[in-house]
């Protein structure tokens, strides 16, 4: 029987503990790109495109724009 408490605490703690994501999917739409063009989706983290583009008040430049499709046409 005292595995059951174990079990409710435990259960509790990893939900309260978990994090909703910040992600914002209108940006992905604004650029035409897919979510993991900004986002690592191991710890949903911004990688260096996104912290990029998140400097830049969220506007894609046109060098970035090219960065991402010469990027984007290497992976195909």
């Amino acid at each position: 029987m005292k595995f059951l408490p174990v079990s409710i605490t435990a259960v509790t703690v990893v939900l309260y503990a978990a994090t909703p994501a910040h992600a914002i999917p209108s940006f992905s739409r604004q650029i035409g790109a897919d979510c993991r063009t900004c986002h690592i989706m191991s710890n949903k983290g911004l990688n260096k495109y996104g912290r990029k583009f998140k400097l830049n008040a969220f506007f894609e430049s046109k060098e970035m724009r090219n960065q991402r499709l010469k990027t984007e046409k290497k992976s195909d």
